[in-house]
C-alpha cells in the first residue's frame, strides 16, 4: 500500500508540533532500523508511516495513522511497536472526546498536532483549548525558563512585550503564550494588556525573581558530546563557549585543560555528522553541552549566561568552582 499525501503531512505536522511543544529536545527524524523492519508484520508498515524521532535524548517511534481505528486495534498494534524497546507516540489527525478518553484509559500516549499531546512517560499533558500552566513544582519548561532568564537578565520589573522577548528567543507564538501562563501561575511574573500587545515584567526585583525561581528551574543540559581533536573548528562560530571555560572567563577561576562549548539540541543536529562523531571523554580537547534551550541569552553571544551557567556548575563538589560561582553571583547582585 502506498503512503498517502494526507499520511505524509500528518507525520511532518507532528514532527514540527513536537519541536514546538518541546523547543530545544526535538531532534531529526530518520526511518526504523532495518532489524527493526525485519520484525514487524507488514500490515504494521502499511497502517502507520514509521519513523524514530529524538525527544530530551531518548528514541522513541512515531506512529502516523493512516486512518481512524478501534481503540482495541490500535492497542493490539501499539503493543506490537512497544515491544521493539522504545516508547511509542501514536499520532493521528483528529480525535473526539470519547476517543481520546478511551485511548488514555488504554495507556495509549497520543498527539494530535496542534491540538493535544498526551505523553505521560515524557511529563506532558496538553490540550490546547484549554491549556493550563503545568504544576510548578515539577519545575519550569525549557521554554519558560529561558524566558524568565532573559527578563531577569536584561528587562526586570520593566514591561516588555511578550511576543517580542519570545521572537529574540526563536519561540513560536503558541510556545510563548504557554510559557507566559507558567511563568504566571508561578507568580513570578506580572501580566498586563496595552492595545492589542500582551506584556509581561518580573513581579519582583531581579536578585528576588532569581532566588525565588532558582528552585523552579533546572540544569539545561541534556548531554554531554566529546568530538574528535580539531572537528569542530569550521563550526566554532555557532557554539558558544559555556562550563568551566565561560565561568574561568567571568571569574579568577583558572582555565580547563578541555574546551567546554554549548548549543541547542536543534543546532547540534544539523551540524556536519564529522563533527558529531565521538572521542573518547578522557582524551577529547572539546565537550559539547547540548541544551534544552539555545545558550546565549545574554547580551554576550558568545558565552552562555550566568545565571544558566550557574544551573550547569551548581553542586560541584569542587571548592574552587564553589567560590567562582559564589564571585559570578556577586558580580550580578552588587
Amino acid at each position: 500500500m502506498v503512503k498517502t499525501a494526507t499520511t505524509t503531512q500528518l507525520a511532518w505536522r507532528t514532527q514540527t508540533y513536537l519541536r514546538t511543544v518541546l523547543p530545544g529536545l526535538v531532534g531529526y527524524p530518520r526511518p526504523l532500523p532495518d532489524e527493526w523492519q525485519r520484525g514487524l508484520p507488514h500490515y504494521l508498515t502499511d497502517l502507520f508511516d514509521l519513523f524514530v524521532l529524538p525527544v530530551a535524548d531518548q528514541d522513541i517511534i512515531v506512529a502516523a495513522a493512516t486512518a481512524v481505528r478501534s481503540v482495541v486495534d490500535t492497542q493490539k498494534m501499539i503493543l506490537r511497536l512497544l515491544a521493539l524497546g522504545p516508547r511509542v507516540l501514536y499520532a493521528i489527525d483528529r480525535v473526539s472526546g470519547p476517543q481520546r478518553q478511551r485511548l488514555m484509559d488504554a495507556g495509549i500516549e497520543f498527539v494530535v498536532p496542534d491540538s493535544q499531546f498526551y505523553a505521560p512517560s515524557l511529563g506532558l499533558i496538553l490540550r490546547e483549548k484549554f491549556a493550563s500552566a503545568p504544576a510548578p513544582t515539577a519545575g519550569l519548561s525549557p521554554s519558560a525558563q529561558a524566558l524568565l532568564i532573559t527578563m531577569i537578565l536584561h528587562s526586570g520589573k520593566d514591561f516588555v512585550q511578550a511576543s517580542q522577548v519570545a521572537r529574540e528567543l526563536g519561540y513560536a507564538p503558541i510556545t510563548a503564550t504557554r510559557a507566559v501562563r507558567e511563568l504566571e501561575a508561578t507568580g513570578l511574573i506580572q501580566t498586563k494588556k496595552q492595545d492589542r500587545a500582551n506584556l509581561i515584567a518580573l513581579a519582583h526585583d531581579r536578585q528576588a525573581a532569581w532566588e525565588q525561581a532558582k528552585p523552579l528551574m533546572r540544569n539545561p543540559i541534556v548531554r554531554v558530546e566529546y568530538p574528535r581533536a580539531g572537528a569542530i573548528q569550521d563550526v566554532e562560530h555557532r557554539l558558544t563557549v559555556a562550563g568551566l571555560s565561560a565561568l574561568s572567563e567571568a571569574t579568577m577561576l583558572g582555565h580547563p585543560h578541555r574546551r567546554d562549548w554549548a548549543i541547542s539540541q536543534a543546532e547540534w543536529t544539523s551540524l556536519p555528522r564529522d563533527v558529531m562523531a565521538s572521542d573518547d571523554a578522557m582524551d577529547a580537547r572539546d565537550a559539547v553541552e547540548i541544551w534544552a534551550y539555545p545558550p546565549p541569552l545574554g547580551t554576550d553571544a558568545q558565552m552562555v549566561d550566568p545565571l544558566s551557567l550557574i544551573l550547569t556548575l551548581e553542586g560541584s563538589k569542587d571548592e574552587r568552582i564553589e567560590l567562582a560561582l559564589k564571585e559570578l553571583e556577586e558580580k550580578l547582585w552588587p
